[in-house]
């Protein structure tokens, strides 16, 4: 009987497993709704979140994490930003942030979390996918806005400028916090050799995990040694160096170069004319 009922048990989890999948597929579907509005009105957060899902899935391949579903959880981890595009420098749009106090900016960026999990919940995403959006922020702050009002002399307090949380829960959510904050470091610094994205790639993540961000998540440190390398590998190819090329050269035309006809010197006839050739 035990053995029956644990037979059972491995075939109702090999079915659901299979069931969650096939839906974590089709949330990877560019036409989806969610996805289509951030597209539309983010251009610059959705081409994020594609770098980052690659980022991503490429960090938990290697740590033998879900990356499937941290994929899908990357595609969808900014989409409150769909709500005020503006307020987020990627997208390029004339900034508001040039007009509001840094407090009120830091809680306008602090809102799309809030946003993007309100939508998640609307279009009713996997609670697992909503989870990574809550989480992908931790409680890090929102240290450009809180320098600013420092610099400023304004008395604030660091709570203010920080993001609710929860932390980290998963190593799915780790590797996406992770993967979000170096590609946008990245793409702001635009590295012009290997060693700038080494350096990058190390400083950050070493940073997330001193701050304690990654303490409920169930990452190692071999495992953030090995999502380290996951990274510069994938940023190596994606910010690579290009060779300088030659000046270009311009070929002389050919009615006015004999070097280029023929060697009895005719020249070239002209090909036969085909009037199915041409359009109306």
């Amino acid at each position: 009987m035990l053995r029956l009922i644990l037979k059972l048990g491995s075939q109702t989890n090999g079915l659901w497993n299979s069931i969650r999948s096939r839906f974590l597929i089709w949330q990877l579907d560019p036409y989806h709704p969610l996805l289509r509005t951030l597209s539309s009105r983010a251009p610059g957060t959705y081409h994020h979140s594609l770098v980052v899902g690659s980022l991503a899935e490429a960090a938990a391949l290697r740590i033998g994490a879900d990356a499937r579903l941290v994929r899908v959880g990357a595609l969808y981890h900014d989409i409150g930003k769909a709500k005020w595009p503006a307020l987020f420098g990627e997208n390029g749009l004339p900034s508001p942030h040039n007009h509001l106090a840094p407090l009120t900016s830091a809680r306008y960026i602090i809102r799309h979390v809030a946003d993007g999990v309100s939508m998640a919940q609307a279009h009713r995403l996997p609670a697992a996918v909503q989870d990574l959006i809550a989480q992908h922020h931790g409680t890090t702050s929102v240290r450009y806005f809180l320098d600013k009002a420092v610099a400023a002399g304004q008395l604030v307090s660091d709570t203010l400028f920080r993001y609710p949380g929860p932390r980290p829960q998963t190593p799915e959510a780790g590797i996406l916090m992770l993967a979000d904050c170096v590609e946008a470091a990245v793409r702001a610094s635009q590295p012009a050799d290997q060693g700038r994205i080494v350096a990058l790639v190390t400083r950050l993540t070493e940073m997330r995990w001193a701050e304690g961000e990654l303490a409920d998540s169930g990452l190692t440190r071999t495992d953030l040694l090995e999502i380290q390398v996951a990274f510069r590998e994938l940023l190596r190819s994606v910010y690579h160096t290009r060779p300088a090329y030659p000046p270009e050269v311009h070929l002389p035309a050919l009615n006015h170069d004999r070097r280029l006809l023929p060697a009895d010197g005719s020249p070239i006839a002209a090909p036969a004319s085909d009037s199915s050739r041409h359009l109306t």
